[in-house]
């Protein structure tokens, strides 16, 4: 599966959020990121839904980046955030 076939599976299975949402940080009740205009996967959501479910059911906790976005160019970028 190339790039452009990823990009099509996440926009026909997940909903955009933004950049700003996936930046909140629940143990301080803050946002890393005001952006609210660049949108992005919630990488957390589909790390449920794709790699647990499907090829790691018995993991009780999988770590990942929190966002996954598509540039201009369509080269897919991945964003942890840590505070």
């Amino acid at each position: 599966m190339d790039v452009l076939e990823i990009k099509q599976y996440l926009e026909e299975n997940y909903s955009f959020s933004t950049l700003h949402d996936c930046s909140e940080d629940d143990s301080n009740s803050q946002f890393l990121v005001q952006n609210r205009a660049i949108q992005v996967f919630d990488f957390d959501e589909i790390k449920v839904n794709e790699v647990k479910q499907r090829c790691f059911p018995s993991y009780t906790s999988l770590t990942s980046p929190d966002t996954l976005f598509f540039d201009k160019n369509n080269h897919l970028k991945l964003i942890e955030f840590k505070n």
